[in-house]
C-alpha cells in the first residue's frame, strides 16, 4: 500500500468522524499521560463547541475528498481493493455537511462521487 492510499483512507474516515460528530481526540492526544487518563472526551456540537478552527479542519478535509474525486477520471478515490467504500465514506462526509449532488459548495464533486458508486 503506498504512502497516498493511506493518506487518502486516513483522511477521508477522519472527514467523515469530524462532521458526524465523533468525540473530540486531539486534546486528549497531545495532553500529559496523567491528563489524558481523567479526560473525558465530549462530543463535538455538544456544547456548541464548533469553532472556527474546527470549521476549518472540516473544510480542508472535505476540499481535499473533492479534488481527489474531482481529479480522477471516474469520480472515485483510488484504493486498492476498498475503492467503492472508500468513495462511499467520501460522500458520507459532503451529506453529513449538508451538501446535496445540486447544492454546496462540493456539489459537482458529491454528483460524480455517487454517480460511481451507482455505476458499481
Amino acid at each position: 500500500m503506498n504512502l497516498s492510499c493511506c493518506r487518502t483512507t486516513a483522511l477521508t474516515v477522519l472527514a467523515f468522524a469530524i462532521v458526524c460528530g465523533m468525540p473530540q481526540t486531539s486534546s486528549i492526544l497531545h495532553a500529559e499521560p496523567s491528563a489524558r487518563e481523567a479526560a473525558k472526551p465530549k462530543r463535538i456540537g455538544e456544547f456548541g463547541e464548533i469553532t472556527p478552527a474546527l470549521r476549518r479542519a472540516v473544510n480542508q478535509g472535505l476540499d481535499f475528498l473533492a479534488s481527489e474525486i474531482l481529479r480522477s477520471p471516474d469520480g472515485s478515490i483510488r484504493h486498492q481493493q476498498q475503492t467503492v467504500a472508500i468513495t462511499s465514506l467520501a460522500g458520507l462526509a459532503f451529506l453529513s455537511n449538508g451538501e446535496t449532488p445540486t447544492r454546496g459548495p462540493h456539489a459537482r464533486a458529491l454528483k460524480r462521487c455517487l454517480n460511481f458508486i451507482i455505476s458499481r
